[in-house]
């Protein structure tokens, strides 16, 4: 897909069975059409909103926020349980992308997913997931420069599904927010 301001996807989807496909939503102002993902490859599409004229702070907020509604940009459906399921998506300014983490297993096996940001060179961009609400993030990486990576688990639920949202943000801390020098953030299921 392409991103004008937002973050863009395009990965493969190994493993796994949705039954379904993902379509997006609205997010502030452009459009995102997720891809379907069962076993076969999950895509995006656009994410864009209004860009700011003023300094290097404004260039940096992106359009989206902390919601499993139309205002975060979707990534689709990840097995939490079976296969590989990968999605990458790219960016150039702060984000929040919400992933589908689904049960395909019924053997009590945890839901995961491993998130990996890669920074581009002058700037860093760190990574906070969350499971349960917006406020305090279930797990978080901070390094100063470079990749940042975290695990979520979710334990299984007896006699009960666990497919969730899980909500991934993307923050600017420093550096340029250059539109051709992007982040990388790589969802893998199952780890």
């Amino acid at each position: 897909g392409t991103s004008s301001g937002g973050a863009s996807s395009g990965g493969t989807s190994s493993g796994g069975t949705s039954g379904g496909t993902s379509s997006g939503g609205t997010s502030g102002g452009g459009t995102s059409s997720g891809g379907t993902s069962s076993g076969g490859t999950s895509s995006g599409g656009t994410s864009g909103g209004a860009s700011s004229s003023g300094g290097n702070g404004g260039a940096c907020v992106g359009p989206t926020k902390c919601t499993t509604g139309a205002d975060a940009y979707d990534a689709g459906y990840i097995s939490g349980d079976t296969g590989a399921d990968t999605v990458t998506l790219t960016g150039h300014r702060s984000h929040w992308i919400k992933v589908w983490l689904g049960e395909d297993s019924w053997t009590g096996a945890s839901l995961t997913m491993t998130a990996t940001l890669t920074s581009p060179p002058g700037s860093n961009f760190d990574l906070f997931i969350h499971t349960k609400t917006c406020s305090t993030p279930t797990v978080q990486s901070t390094n100063p420069t470079g990749t940042d990576q975290a695990r979520v688990v979710i334990p299984d639920a007896t006699l009960g599904a666990d497919d969730q949202w899980v909500l991934i943000e993307v923050r600017h801390v420093s550096g340029p927010c250059d539109p051709n020098a992007k982040w990388e953030l790589k969802l893998r299921g199952n780890t």
